[in-house]
């Protein structure tokens, strides 16, 4: 029996037509959380292309299936979870660290994808050559591709092209040779996230008004003469019901 490596994730989508798809790897504690959402809703084809996308996709790129296999779980393998929301479909799935590298998704998407975790400083690399995405150059209909990597550690050199907080994001189209490339200390927290908080909170402590300042700066004052403003008040008062 013929034996095909299974269209997952981003290999799949060069059937379609009028989609969008992004791709986001959330890294925390030496795993992997890989997630992929295929946004189905401007396609005219829609039902037709959600039966390209088998329920059971292999996370690992040795597992392979034969093109006549039910799509129906085998014991030993283990299978992206799937979500069909209405307009898109989510792929998503755990992986450890140090077995990302053999991920199908990554290696049928990037040309010589590396993972290297130093032995001695506990830094951690993630990247692809300059050759940008292969299969943005093998399928046509697929016009770009975003990549986006949730870090919550110092990271010590990127080449992303644009980042928002702990979101490091690469924009791919036919043309991009380039490549993807991070590197961050698992032992330190993002100084960006943690420092941006407190900066939010002190300077919302210190933010008073002169009026603010005058009152906790004379507050006996104040009591003082409240109370004989009340008691002027008070005696006037008594004095026209006699």
């Amino acid at each position: 029996m013929k034996k095909i490596r299974v269209f997952i994730l981003i290999m799949v989508m060069f059937v379609i037509s009028g989609c969008s798809s992004e791709v986001t790897l959330t890294i925390n504690d030496n795993i992997v959380n890989e997630k992929v959402v295929i946004d189905v809703s401007e396609d005219k084809n829609k039902k037709e292309i959600k039966l390209a996308f088998r329920n059971y996709i292999p996370i690992y790129k040795d597992d392979v299936l034969s093109d006549t296999e039910p799509d129906e779980p085998k014991t030993g393998v283990i299978y992206y979870n799937r979500e069909d929301t209405g307009n898109q479909l989510v792929y998503t799935t755990n992986f450890p660290l140090t077995k990302y590298i053999n991920s199908y998704a990554l290696n049928s998407a990037f040309y010589s994808p590396y993972i290297k975790v130093d032995s001695s400083s506990g830094e951690v690399i993630i990247s692809t050559n300059k050759n940008g995405m292969l299969v943005l150059k093998d399928y046509p209909n697929l016009s770009s591709v975003k990549v986006n990597i949730i870090v919550p550690y110092k990271v010590l050199d990127n080449n992303a092209d644009s980042v928002k907080g702990n979101v490091y994001t690469w924009n791919f189209t036919r043309n991009s040779n380039k490549a993807i490339y991070i590197k961050y200390n698992p032992k330190e927290n993002s100084a960006n996230t943690i420092q941006g908080e407190e900066q939010t909170v002190n300077l919302s402590k210190d933010k008073k008004t002169p009026l603010q300042k005058l009152v906790e700066e004379n507050i006996v004052l104040f009591v003082i003469l409240g109370f004989g403003g009340f008691a002027i008040i008070l005696f006037v008062v008594l004095k026209i019901t006699k």
